[in-house]
Protein backbone atom coordinates (compact mmCIF):
# COMPACT_ATOMS: atom_id res chain seq x y z
CA UNK A 1 0.00 0.00 0.00
CA UNK A 2 2.39 2.70 -1.09
CA UNK A 3 0.60 5.70 -0.10
CA UNK A 4 0.45 4.48 3.58
CA UNK A 5 3.99 3.89 3.71
CA UNK A 6 4.49 7.40 1.76
CA UNK A 7 2.55 8.94 4.58
CA UNK A 8 4.65 6.72 7.24
CA UNK A 9 7.77 7.73 5.73
CA UNK A 10 6.67 11.45 5.20
CA UNK A 11 5.28 11.36 9.01
CA UNK A 12 9.01 11.33 10.27
CA UNK A 13 10.34 14.32 8.95
CA UNK A 14 7.43 15.76 10.70
CA UNK A 15 8.04 18.53 13.21
CA UNK A 16 4.71 17.07 15.57
CA UNK A 17 6.96 14.58 17.47
CA UNK A 18 4.02 12.76 19.11
CA UNK A 19 3.74 12.03 14.79
CA UNK A 20 7.30 11.44 14.32
CA UNK A 21 7.17 8.70 17.20
CA UNK A 22 3.95 7.13 15.25
CA UNK A 23 5.40 6.65 12.26
CA UNK A 24 9.04 4.78 13.79
CA UNK A 25 6.99 2.85 16.22
CA UNK A 26 4.50 1.39 12.56
CA UNK A 27 7.58 1.23 10.56
CA UNK A 28 9.38 -1.44 13.32
CA UNK A 29 5.74 -3.23 13.46
CA UNK A 30 6.11 -3.70 9.39
CA UNK A 31 9.92 -4.43 9.55
CA UNK A 32 9.18 -7.05 12.49
CA UNK A 33 8.77 -10.34 10.10
CA UNK A 34 10.88 -11.81 7.67
CA UNK A 35 7.85 -11.25 5.20
CA UNK A 36 7.60 -7.12 5.90
CA UNK A 37 11.47 -6.74 5.56
CA UNK A 38 11.38 -8.50 2.59
CA UNK A 39 8.55 -6.56 1.49
CA UNK A 40 9.98 -3.37 2.12
CA UNK A 41 12.59 -3.44 0.59
CA UNK A 42 11.51 -5.24 -2.87
CA UNK A 43 9.40 -1.40 -3.00
CA UNK A 44 11.93 0.12 -5.98
CA UNK A 45 14.11 2.87 -6.13
CA UNK A 46 12.00 5.17 -5.14
CA UNK A 47 11.25 3.63 -2.13
CA UNK A 48 14.55 2.30 -1.53
CA UNK A 49 15.85 6.47 -0.82
CA UNK A 50 12.83 6.89 1.50
CA UNK A 51 14.34 3.69 3.12
CA UNK A 52 17.89 5.03 3.25
CA UNK A 53 16.40 8.44 4.71
CA UNK A 54 14.36 6.39 7.47
CA UNK A 55 16.98 4.28 9.06
CA UNK A 56 19.53 8.15 8.88
CA UNK A 57 16.12 9.31 11.15
CA UNK A 58 16.58 6.92 13.53
CA UNK A 59 20.33 7.40 13.91
CA UNK A 60 19.44 10.24 14.35
CA UNK A 61 16.71 9.89 16.97
CA UNK A 62 18.70 7.57 19.10
CA UNK A 63 20.51 10.47 19.86
CA UNK A 64 17.50 12.17 21.12
CA UNK A 65 14.73 13.15 24.03
CA UNK A 66 14.36 9.76 26.25
CA UNK A 67 11.07 9.07 24.61
CA UNK A 68 11.83 8.95 20.98
CA UNK A 69 14.97 7.73 21.56
CA UNK A 70 13.40 4.40 22.73
CA UNK A 71 11.36 4.37 20.29
CA UNK A 72 13.56 4.34 17.88
CA UNK A 73 15.58 1.74 19.62
CA UNK A 74 12.73 -0.48 19.82
CA UNK A 75 12.34 0.00 15.94
CA UNK A 76 16.22 -0.74 15.50
CA UNK A 77 15.39 -4.05 17.68
CA UNK A 78 12.50 -5.22 15.34
CA UNK A 79 14.58 -4.12 12.23
CA UNK A 80 17.12 -6.55 13.30
CA UNK A 81 15.46 -9.59 14.55
CA UNK A 82 14.37 -12.85 13.03
CA UNK A 83 12.94 -15.87 14.27
CA UNK A 84 15.39 -18.57 13.26
CA UNK A 85 13.59 -20.36 11.12
CA UNK A 86 13.55 -17.20 8.87
CA UNK A 87 17.37 -17.14 8.54
CA UNK A 88 18.32 -16.91 4.80
CA UNK A 89 21.03 -14.95 2.55
CA UNK A 90 18.51 -12.62 1.63
CA UNK A 91 17.62 -11.73 4.69
CA UNK A 92 20.87 -11.52 6.56
CA UNK A 93 21.74 -9.05 3.65
CA UNK A 94 19.09 -6.80 4.31
CA UNK A 95 19.44 -6.46 8.07
CA UNK A 96 23.13 -5.48 7.12
CA UNK A 97 22.36 -3.04 4.32
CA UNK A 98 19.61 -1.03 7.21
CA UNK A 99 22.10 -1.45 9.81
CA UNK A 100 25.08 0.64 7.52
CA UNK A 101 22.37 3.29 6.83
CA UNK A 102 21.75 4.63 10.34
CA UNK A 103 24.88 6.60 10.43
CA UNK A 104 28.46 7.56 8.36
CA UNK A 105 29.72 3.92 9.93
CA UNK A 106 28.85 0.78 11.59
CA UNK A 107 31.32 2.18 14.23
CA UNK A 108 29.70 5.62 14.46
CA UNK A 109 26.36 3.29 15.28
CA UNK A 110 27.83 1.27 17.95
CA UNK A 111 29.40 4.52 19.60
CA UNK A 112 25.68 5.41 20.03
CA UNK A 113 24.30 2.66 21.24
CA UNK A 114 27.30 2.41 23.94
CA UNK A 115 26.63 6.03 25.19
CA UNK A 116 22.73 4.76 25.56
CA UNK A 117 23.76 2.02 27.89
CA UNK A 118 24.60 4.43 30.45
CA UNK A 119 21.28 6.36 29.92
CA UNK A 120 19.42 6.78 33.46
CA UNK A 121 15.98 6.17 31.62
CA UNK A 122 15.38 2.36 32.42
CA UNK A 123 13.58 2.13 29.40
CA UNK A 124 16.17 3.45 27.35
CA UNK A 125 18.56 1.37 28.68
CA UNK A 126 16.23 -1.65 28.64
CA UNK A 127 15.76 -0.92 24.88
CA UNK A 128 19.41 -0.61 23.74
CA UNK A 129 20.14 -4.02 25.43
CA UNK A 130 17.51 -5.62 23.07
CA UNK A 131 19.32 -4.36 20.20
CA UNK A 132 22.56 -5.71 21.09
CA UNK A 133 20.62 -8.92 21.72
CA UNK A 134 19.81 -8.93 18.25
CA UNK A 135 23.08 -8.03 16.67
CA UNK A 136 24.28 -10.66 18.60
CA UNK A 137 23.66 -13.57 16.69
CA UNK A 138 24.32 -11.95 13.87
CA UNK A 139 28.08 -13.11 12.50
CA UNK A 140 29.12 -9.80 10.24
CA UNK A 141 27.64 -8.10 14.25
CA UNK A 142 29.62 -10.17 15.91
CA UNK A 143 32.61 -9.09 14.26
CA UNK A 144 31.73 -5.16 14.90
CA UNK A 145 30.80 -5.79 18.90
CA UNK A 146 34.37 -7.70 19.02
CA UNK A 147 36.23 -5.06 17.48
CA UNK A 148 34.36 -2.06 19.79
CA UNK A 149 36.69 -0.71 22.17
CA UNK A 150 34.98 -1.61 25.72
CA UNK A 151 32.24 -3.54 24.70
CA UNK A 152 33.60 -7.32 25.82
CA UNK A 153 34.42 -5.90 29.26
CA UNK A 154 31.51 -3.95 29.78
CA UNK A 155 29.42 -7.34 28.93
CA UNK A 156 30.77 -9.32 31.26
CA UNK A 157 30.55 -6.65 33.68
CA UNK A 158 27.92 -7.24 36.01
CA UNK A 159 28.41 -3.74 37.96
CA UNK A 160 26.71 -1.52 35.17
CA UNK A 161 23.34 -3.80 36.03
CA UNK A 162 21.09 -2.42 39.43
CA UNK A 163 18.28 -3.38 38.14
CA UNK A 164 15.75 -6.72 37.45
CA UNK A 165 15.01 -5.92 33.68
CA UNK A 166 18.27 -4.65 33.18
CA UNK A 167 20.37 -8.14 34.73
CA UNK A 168 18.20 -10.25 32.64
CA UNK A 169 18.76 -8.38 29.64
CA UNK A 170 22.39 -8.44 29.79
CA UNK A 171 21.89 -12.14 30.83
CA UNK A 172 20.22 -12.48 26.99
CA UNK A 173 23.08 -10.99 25.32
CA UNK A 174 25.22 -13.58 26.56
CA UNK A 175 23.15 -16.16 26.23
CA UNK A 176 22.73 -15.34 22.42
CA UNK A 177 26.29 -15.67 21.97
CA UNK A 178 26.95 -18.45 23.57
CA UNK A 179 24.20 -19.94 22.21
CA UNK A 180 25.69 -18.70 18.58
CA UNK A 181 27.37 -21.30 16.19
CA UNK A 182 30.04 -18.25 15.13
CA UNK A 183 30.46 -16.86 18.27
CA UNK A 184 33.60 -18.98 19.58
CA UNK A 185 35.45 -18.58 16.22
CA UNK A 186 34.78 -14.37 16.80
CA UNK A 187 35.30 -13.44 20.41
CA UNK A 188 37.87 -16.27 21.09
CA UNK A 189 37.95 -19.61 23.19
CA UNK A 190 39.83 -18.04 25.80
CA UNK A 191 36.62 -14.95 26.36
CA UNK A 192 33.93 -17.67 25.12
CA UNK A 193 34.57 -19.59 28.54
CA UNK A 194 34.48 -16.43 30.46
CA UNK A 195 30.82 -16.16 28.56
CA UNK A 196 29.83 -19.73 29.61
CA UNK A 197 30.88 -18.70 33.45
CA UNK A 198 28.38 -15.71 33.44
CA UNK A 199 25.54 -18.19 32.19
CA UNK A 200 26.39 -20.68 34.86
CA UNK A 201 26.67 -18.34 37.16
CA UNK A 202 22.78 -17.03 36.02
CA UNK A 203 21.65 -13.49 35.65
CA UNK A 204 21.87 -12.76 39.30
CA UNK A 205 24.87 -13.94 40.90
CA UNK A 206 26.97 -11.52 42.51
CA UNK A 207 30.31 -11.88 43.74
CA UNK A 208 31.38 -12.21 47.17
CA UNK A 209 34.71 -10.59 48.20
CA UNK A 210 36.12 -12.45 51.38
CA UNK A 211 37.94 -11.10 54.14
CA UNK A 212 40.32 -12.73 56.88
CA UNK A 213 41.40 -10.75 59.51
CA UNK A 214 44.39 -11.71 61.28
CA UNK A 215 44.70 -10.90 64.83
CA UNK A 216 48.62 -10.76 66.11
CA UNK A 217 49.49 -13.99 69.02
CA UNK A 218 50.67 -12.26 72.16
Amino acid sequence: YQPFINTVFGALESDDTSLMGVAVETIGVIGSSAAGKTALQKQGGAFHHCLESACNVLGQLIRSSPDLKTRALECLASLLSFKGEEASSELLSIIQQWFSLLTRTPTETLNLLNQSTTNPELTVHCAVLRVYQCLAILPWAQVLLNSHPGFNEYLIDRSTENTKEGKEMKFAIVKALVDSPTAMDVFGRVYFVRLREFINEGAFYIRVESSVAFESAE
